[in-house]
């Protein structure tokens, strides 16, 4: 957008950089998606180590075992396809042995259809993104500046037009964003949602 120069941009991720990254959005429809995916994901990672973690205790792991196991296969995993320039899929392919342990599990999620229920799942947290925003749009400006000074504005800190940074998630994911044709910057280290903050 010309309305943001190349000085505007500096300044903002510069700024942004202090949590993570910064990821420039041509397309403000895109931003639901982002949110789906970063903003959210936190608790994707959460939900799927917590199952992680009930498996390895009813594996008959002590829960502080099994935790230790959860959290640092994910950290460990998540190392791996950062640093590498590899597609995900092959990462994958490469420490699952045909008719081994790993692909007896695959083959348990594929069955149960774990990888779809995790697209539609953010594809659900992209439609509601999507709501709120149009909710947040259509209340009068005055109502919701009243109610952000008394901190009551619903939605969890969904920002309307030209209204600052919003922070989505902890060491997490942070967002300036301008509504109506302004563009959009996403800063993220895939980190926890900031308490009182997450989307």
């Amino acid at each position: 957008d010309p309305a943001v120069n190349r000085e505007g941009r500096d300044v903002a991720e510069k700024i942004l950089r202090a949590v993570g990254s910064t990821l420039w959005l041509q397309d403000e429809a895109q931003m639901d998606a982002v949110t789906a995916i970063s903003g959210s994901g936190p608790a994707y990672v959460f939900y799927f180590i917590e199952a992680l973690q009930q498996a390895g205790v009813e594996l008959g792991l002590d829960v502080a075992t099994a935790r230790r196991l959860a959290v640092e296969t994910f950290v460990g995993a998540a190392h791996l396809a950062e640093q590498s320039k590899e597609e995900v899929a092959l990462l994958r392919q490469r420490v699952t042995s045909k008719g081994g342990t790993t692909a007896a599990a695959l083959d348990a999620f594929a069955a149960s259809g774990i990888a779809q229920a995790i697209v539609q799942g953010a594809q659900a947290a992209a439609i509601r993104g999507r709501e709120l925003g149009e909710e947040i749009l259509a209340q009068p400006l005055d109502r919701l500046v009243e109610g952000d000074r008394h901190g009551s504005v619903e939605h969890r800190g969904d920002l309307v037009e030209g209204r600052g940074l919003r922070l989505d998630g902890g060491r997490g994911a942070a967002r300036g964003e301008q509504r109506r044709g302004h563009e959009h910057q996403h800063a993220h280290r895939g980190g926890a949602d900031v308490p009182g903050l997450g989307v």
